[in-house]
């Protein structure tokens, strides 16, 4: 994950978990996630999940690469905490 993209999060009272396949920010109940994960041919895939606004549920989504991944996950979280 971006450096401004975890800044953003930890000024909203996220709280950061680092592993080494996978970075995990938690506030509440909601979860922030980029996880580096093996697919059917056991080809490394990345992972980004994020709560939505209007319901209980996190929309997943998978990427060939870290870069793709963050720069998503980037542009996810800058719109959702737009004032």
């Amino acid at each position: 994950m971006y450096l401004n993209t975890e800044k953003i999060l930890l000024k909203n009272d996220y709280k950061g978990f680092h592993y080494l396949d996978a970075t995990i920010y938690i506030h509440n109940i909601d979860q922030i996630s980029i996880v580096k994960q093996a697919n059917e041919y056991n080809k490394n895939i990345w992972h980004t999940s994020f709560p939505l606004k209007s319901s209980r549920f996190s929309y997943t989504c998978g990427f060939k690469t870290e870069k793709e991944a963050n720069k998503y996950l980037q542009e996810i979280i800058t719109n959702y905490f737009k004032l």
